[in-house]
């Protein structure tokens, strides 16, 4: 499912678990949904912008006090002008403060610490607020007992003022310190107490008195003199005051409590300020020496005062151009005047000054930055500045973090991934299959009892009945009626009686009578080959039509059936139109069927898949590394006898030749796993040529009647390109017949029907004929076709075809040897790099077609071939029209064709990759050891490489009825390892050309260095558990070198086979090879198809003596063999350039009987090397 982003939870799993241990930025949004797929887009855009910008930016320390992302000219101006500012301000802060640590009486400081800077300007600022005033006050001794003292006071004033405020008359303050208020309390209450008129008289005298104290007002002692007692002991405390005497401005009930608290605060910051940090005791007893004329506030040109004011006039100028430059540059600079941040601050200005050139650039930088900050992408950028991501990895490392926040919200939110369980979908998938292949066993039986019928007893029809009438004809010994009358005469029955009819056009025709009942449908299979008219009788007598064919394969055509003498005839009158042709024109619907079976080997059907259907059609990959199961077999010899007999002679004993030698050894196989075969010819005349030298073999070697029994179900054919649509056997010979006459006359261009319109639809089925193995016979090499001299489609074909014969897959367009290229998703690789990680070799998507294997692993032990194949569940898998074909056919097929297929499900691996990993590379070890198992007790075949030629199990839904099932042999790649040179030396191949080869040997050096042996290793102590410790690197050099020393040169992974073996290892991982290769960099290395290949420093040469094995242990195949020696046979026995066929004749003088196409491949690379040196030397 595709989310409004664009993304599958797929892709996102892949993104992620191939980059688990990848930095990426950790990434957040609201909502999972917040992108859609444009914004993603400009997302990933503007990380990939980030990160080229970042690499195109020439960096600067200096350039980071700059965040403008829009330049002008007048803007770097104004920016350095206020450098230039702050570079002065910075200086003259720096002057001031050597100032004003002189005037304090101590040395200078540089640079000057944030803290001694922060204590010197709270110093300077103190004296500065305390001019006019006496701070002195700091250094007294009760300093600490001051501010309470000052709360008490200010208390004890703030008492007797309220107290005042309460009074009924004015009393001065000289009147309360005189008053008894006491006494007069006592008298006032004993007036109250006594008896009238002593009370009034009491009361009286006590008023009088208190009226005498008072200045203003009249005195009311019930209310005056509680105030008057709280007063007098108010101005009893103010008077005892500690602060009394000090250098303070106390002055009783007149203290202005503020003012000296103002006093206690600076005096407070004084003795802060002058805890200078990094200051020696002496050198604060010089700072109190200078610091103490200065406190009484009056001093007269007072030095220190005067440089803490210039301080402080630099420190605001600083913070006036700092903030001007920030304004500018768009970054606030750290408010700090500490001596190395100001030292480090000015030297970056001067660098930006003089970086000046930078600054456009750099505001593109800043541009970008600031865009990718305020998309969110804060964090991306962070880690592009420090490194941790590398400026080209920016869009990469941007989805992986995207990915990593992205995916878990949607798994959370999506039930069906939340809930995904390995071991459910896999039953389920289980349970499908079995309930489809229920399905379709029921579904013969259903169709049966749909077209039962329910006829009565042929005994119980009457006589005049339909029935009874053909009762009666059969009945009679010579039927009355013909076959035309009879159905005629049944209108009723027949459809009952024959549901289903197979008819050509032409038996239609004469059988049905025209008021036939309609077949409810008709079905036309080869239809490229069926005239219209043909085709119209039988399309009018059903009520629906399916007509099936290949539009690319042959047409309807008479070309052969002219006579001979009519070298000239219209080109309409050979190819005609099809009724295929017509319902395509007309518009009716068509129907690709594009899956593609016949071809057990991927090559076969690539050329055509490639040049006719567009790559269209769905093919399956053989398990075999290098297909070439389509190879050309050269007859440079051949005569093509023009004008006469238009025949090849000698390519057609060579067919004929090979056509025998494989049938006798198919003949040691079982019946039913003897391959069948076939041969195509371009005309007539070279196929009757072939007949009659098969017949002859045949009189010769009657055993080899059995493959031309007419009862067999496909016996060996000869056909020509007219005739063989619609055949197929496993091997296919193809004879082209055409070359030079007699004479040695340059061949014309001229391919008989491949010259004429439709010529490469004649191509087309030759070449599509085979299912395991086409072998091509030809004069020609495609270098020698000049598509020039005709304009014919089917002769450039030809062309191409010949070099793809001849080189393979690599001959096509766009093509990469043994796999179709990178990952198909980043799931894949992370899934790669696990297996990698566990010493598989991973090869990914191998195929040629739209449908390819997602990973296939080498198999370790059998160069050439795949252990298995591993299907993740990517797009392969989901775009699959049906669960039929995603989950059972596909996978049949595969194994048909001998794949062992392991499936991986992307949710299963994001939720335990670990897990997963172990499992899959478990299953791996199993299939391994059951291919070793299998191998373990099999002996040697006799039979020639021609292991493929075995059938394997075919799929229900295309099995033929005559297929039987039986074991998958090896593949041929596998067998073709197996082909070991003899140890002794054999004479060259006896053959009536090759007489001046009869005698011939194989080259060798001398005694000692002319024989190959197996490197012994014996003399070491092998030990596999320190083979990885960096203690163990003497004695695996050493090793090493005896195997170079001895074997060179050798493939490398013979080499690292010979070191793994001596540790007790049978498989060679990736770590082993991995630390093998850390000793090989002093050796030279050649590289070749059949791998690398490892000489001894200054050794290496394009030609090297034949080394012939000791013994049996020291057999080589032919890939094991650099092209240098097999040359150098080849050089030594001229003769064998001469032979049919000197690859083969080759591999004999090396004691090879059994021939792959890939040695074959190998030998004809030696004897054209061998060529090359001969034409040079001459």
């Amino acid at each position: 499912m595709r989310f409004t982003n664009g993304w599958t939870p797929y892709l996102a799993l892949g993104i992620a678990l191939r980059s688990a241990d990848e930095p990426a930025p950790v990434l957040t949004w609201q909502a999972h949904d917040a992108h859609d797929a444009q914004t993603l887009f400009d997302l990933e855009e503007l990380a990939a912008e980030v990160g080229l910008v970042f690499a195109s930016v020439d960096r600067e320390p200096a350039l980071d006090l700059i965040d403008v992302g829009e330049w002008s000219i007048g803007w770097q101006e104004n920016l350095l002008s206020a450098a230039k500012s702050l570079q002065t301000a910075i200086e003259l802060l720096t002057s001031t403060i050597g100032d004003y640590l002189t005037s304090l009486g101590l040395g200078p400081k540089e640079p000057v610490p944030y803290a001694v800077f922060e204590s010197l300007s709270k110093l300077a600022e103190v004296l500065s607020q305390s001019r006019g005033r006496d701070i002195s006050i700091a250094f007294d001794r009760d300093f600490a007992q001051c501010r309470a003292a000052l709360v008490d006071l200010g208390r004890s004033i703030n008492t007797y003022r309220e107290a005042e405020q309460g009074l009924a008359a004015t009393y001065g303050v000289a009147q309360v310190r005189e008053m008894d208020p006491d006494g007069l309390d006592r008298q006032w209450r004993e007036a109250k107490a006594s008896f009238w008129p002593n009370s009034m008289l009491g009361r009286r005298r006590v008023q009088k008195l208190l009226q005498g104290y008072a200045e203003l007002g009249i005195a009311d002692p019930g209310r005056d003199l509680p105030l008057l007692q709280r007063i007098k002991q108010a101005l009893s405390t103010i008077d005892q005051s500690p602060l009394t005497g000090k250098p303070l401005r106390v002055d009783g009930l007149a203290t202005d409590a503020k003012a000296v608290a103002d006093i206690l605060d600076l005096a407070q910051r004084l003795r802060g300020a002058l805890h200078i940090p990094g200051c020696s005791q002496e050198e604060i007893r010089s700072v109190l020496r200078s610091v103490a004329p200065s406190l009484r506030g009056m001093l007269e040109n007072d030095r220190v005062r005067q440089a803490g004011d210039r301080l402080l006039a630099a420190t605001k100028s600083l913070e006036v151009a700092r903030r001007v430059f920030g304004e500018i540059a768009g970054r606030d600079i750290p408010d700090s005047a500490d001596g190395p941040n100001l030292a480090a601050l000015n030297t970056k200005l001067a660098a930006l000054i003089g970086a000046r050139n930078l600054l456009r650039d750099w505001s593109a930088w800043c541009r970008a930055r600031s865009r990718a900050i305020s998309h969110n992408l804060a964090p991306l950028v962070e880690q592009i500045e420090k490194g941790t991501i590398g400026h080209e990895h920016a869009r990469s490392a941007f989805r992986v973090g995207y990915a990593r926040w992205w995916l878990p919200k949607v798994l959370d939110e999506d039930l069906v991934l939340r809930n995904f369980r390995r071991f459910q979908h896999e039953n389920a998938i289980k349970e499908f299959r079995e309930i489809d292949d229920l399905a379709r066993s029921h579904a013969t039986q259903r169709v049966i009892s749909s077209i039962a019928h329910g006829l009565p007893a042929v005994q119980g029809v009457s006589r005049n009945s339909e029935l009874g009438l053909l009762r009666h004809q059969m009945e009679l010994q010579r039927p009355s009626q013909s076959i035309r009358d009879m159905i005629g005469r049944m209108p009723e029955c027949f459809s009952k009686l024959a549901p289903c009819m197979l008819m050509s056009p032409l038996s239609i025709a004469q059988y049905l009578p025209p008021n036939q009942a309609l077949f409810d449908v008709v079905i036309f299979d080869e239809a490229s080959q069926i005239t219209t008219w043909d085709a119209v009788g039988a399309i009018a007598r059903a009520r629906q039509t399916i007509i099936v064919g290949d539009p690319k394969q042959l047409p309807p055509t008479n070309f052969f059936g002219r006579n001979e003498d009519e070298e000239e005839i219209a080109d309409h009158e050979k190819d005609l139109e099809s009724i295929l042709d017509e319902a395509r024109a007309s518009g009716i619907p068509v129907r690709d069927l594009r899956w593609h079976y016949r071809s057990r080997s991927e090559s076969l059907i690539a050329f055509s898949n490639h040049h006719y259907y567009q790559n269209r059609l769905v093919t399956f990959p053989s398990p075999a590394v290098e297909d070439r199961a389509v190879h050309l077999r050269k007859v440079s010899d051949g005569v093509y006898d023009r004008g006469k007999s238009r025949t090849n002679r000698i390519e057609a004993e060579a067919v004929a030749a090979e056509a025998v030698a494989r049938m006798k050894n198919w003949l040691k196989l079982p019946e039913n796993g003897r391959p069948t075969l076939g041969v195509i010819t371009f005309n007539a005349q070279q196929q009757s040529l072939i007949l009659d030298l098969l017949d002859a073999a045949r009189r010769d070697h009657p055993e080899l009647e059995w493959f031309f029994a007419e009862d067999r179900v496909e016996p060996t054919i000869v056909k020509n390109l007219e005739n063989v649509q619609g055949d197929e056997r496993d091997v296919i010979l193809f004879s082209i017949t055409f070359w030079k006459d007699a004479s040695g006359k340059p061949p014309q261009m001229d391919f008989g029907a491949l010259n004429r319109d439709g010529g490469e639809r004649r191509l087309n089925v030759a070449v599509t004929r085979a299912r395991q193995e086409l072998i091509v016979f030809s004069g020609f090499t495609a270098d020698q076709i000049d598509p020039a001299r005709s304009k014919a489609l089917g002769v450039q074909h030809l062309k191409t075809f010949l070099d793809y014969a001849e080189r393979g897959a690599i001959a096509l367009p766009a093509r990469d040897i043994g796999s179709v290229g990178g990952f198909d998703s980043p799931f894949e690789e992370a899934v790669a790099a696990q297996l990698e990680r566990r010493g598989w070799i991973v090869i990914p998507q191998v195929g040629i077609s739209g449908f390819r294997i997602d990973l296939a692993i080498r198999h370790p032990d059998l160069v050439g071939a795949y252990l298995a194949g591993v299907e993740c569940d990517g797009a392969t898998y989901h775009r699959s029209s049906t669960a039929r074909d995603r989950d059972k056919v596909r996978e049949q097929v595969l194994k048909g064709l001998g794949w062992n297929i392991l499936r991986v499900w992307s949710t299963d691996w994001w939720f335990d990759a670990k897990g997963c990993a172990e499992r899959l590379h478990a299953s791996l070890e199993t299939l391994l050891e059951e291919s070793r198992a299998q191998r373990a007790p099999e002996e040697p075949e006799t039979e020639s490489h021609w292991d493929m030629g075995h059938e394997v199990e075919p799929i229900d839904e295309f099995a033929e009825d005559h297929a039987t099932p039986t074991e998958e042999p090896p593949s041929p790649s596998m067998t073709a390892e197996t082909e070991l040179v003899s140890v002794n030396i054999p004479a060259a191949p006896s053959h009536p050309d090759m007489t001046s080869t009869t005698k011939s040997q194989l080259p060798t050096g001398g005694a000692g260095e002319g024989r190959y042996g197996v490197a012994d290793l014996a003399s070491f102590r092998a030990d596999p558990n320190q083979f990885f410790e960096f203690g163990y690197r003497a004695t695996l050099h050493g090793m090493i070198e005896i195997v170079v020393e001895t074997e060179s040169p050798l493939r490398t992974d013979v080499l690292a086979q010979r070191i793994a073996r001596v540790h007790g290892w049978l498989r060679t991982g990736g770590r082993i090879r991995e630390r093998i290769d850390l000793h090989l960099r002093d050796f030279d290395r050649t590289q070749e198809p059949s791998g690398e290949f490892i000489w001894k420093k200054g050794t290496v040469s394009d030609l090297l003596p034949y080394r012939q094995p000791v013994n049996e242990e020291a057999r080589r195949s032919i890939a094991e063999i650099p092209l240098a020696e097999l040359a150098s046979v080849v050089i030594e026995n001229p003769g064998l350039l001469d032979m049919p066929d000197p690859a083969r004749d080759l591999a004999r003088l090396l004691g090879v009987e059994r021939l792959a196409a890939v040695s074959r491949a190998r030998l004809d690379e030696a004897i054209a090397r061998a060529k090359q040196h001969i034409v040079q030397s001459e």
